[in-house]
């Protein structure tokens, strides 16, 4: 990195960039490929992210986020964290560190695509909950017209209505 110039690093990133290598190398390539090129590391991360079949086991998704991508501070990174958190058939945890990652960015116009996936998300109470602390974190009025109208029923799910039933305690909802 510090003896070659910016295409001698892409050169060799691109070719170390695939599938079968080991993860922390790839993502030590993509690193310094959203340090020197983030349009080009944008392109592979969402390849990486949407198209590239995971291997049998391995957390890569999850992990890129983690190791590396949460520290990208640009305007391309959080375009991803929404595909990220907004895609369904996307690992739990990276979806679950893509909220909080527009969270704390304070992405207020990301607010209307959490309530659809809080809306949408039929399996995992885990990112209903994230999404629904996003909405009231980013747009508390639309998360308490949520809480306000999108109760559950008790006996068919006990765990979003505790949790909802809290945050309306919280909020003053009656």
């Amino acid at each position: 990195d510090h003896l070659l110039d910016e295409a001698a690093i892409k050169t060799i990133i691109r070719q170390q960039d695939l599938r079968t290598n080991p993860i922390p190398l790839r993502i030590a390539c993509h690193r310094t490929l959203w340090r020197i090129d983030e349009q080009e590391a944008y392109a592979r991360a969402r390849n990486l992210m949407f198209q590239e079949r995971p291997r049998a086991g391995d957390a890569l998704r999850p992990r890129y986020l983690e190791e590396m991508l949460l520290d990208v501070k640009s305007e391309l990174a959080t375009e991803l964290f929404l595909a990220i958190a907004a895609d369904e058939s996307m690992e739990s945890r990276a979806r679950s560190l893509a909220i909080s990652a527009i969270v704390e960015r304070n992405m207020v116009e990301a607010a209307p695509i959490f309530k659809s996936v809080f809306d949408t998300e039929a399996t995992n109470f885990l990112i209903r909950r994230e999404a629904l602390l996003a909405v009231l974190a980013l747009d508390e009025q639309r998360g308490k017209v949520i809480l306000m109208n999108k109760m559950p029923q008790r006996t068919t799910d006990i765990g979003l209505f505790t949790f909802m039933d809290r945050l309306r305690q919280q909020y003053n909802i009656e």
